[in-house]
């Protein structure tokens, strides 16, 4: 446990963690969405969320405080072709 922990905040790893979306499970395979890594990113374990636990009560961002706004984004034609191939992956 200590630093090893799963959800201790100075692990001496580069594993990232994010909050996501558990869509469904299917034999050998689990759907996530919400989730902020590339394709071929290995998914290392999977933890329930647990409000009490994983909230961070009154956490403020001065920085960051509201979302950005929106930008336009066009897409060339070769970037959007291999876009749908990799989702055809999926």
């Amino acid at each position: 446990v200590g630093v090893f922990a799963t959800r201790a905040t100075h692990r001496p790893n580069g594993m990232g963690q994010s909050v996501v979306k558990l869509e469904k499970v299917e034999a050998g395979r689990l759907w996530l969405s919400g989730i902020d890594l590339l394709d071929g990113t290995p998914v290392l374990d999977i933890k329930p969320y647990v409000p009490y636990a994983d909230v961070v009560a009154d956490a403020s961002n001065h920085m960051a405080a509201a979302a950005p706004a929106l930008i336009p984004v066009q897409w060339a034609d070769a970037a959007l072709v291999q876009a749908r191939e990799h989702a055809l992956r999926l």
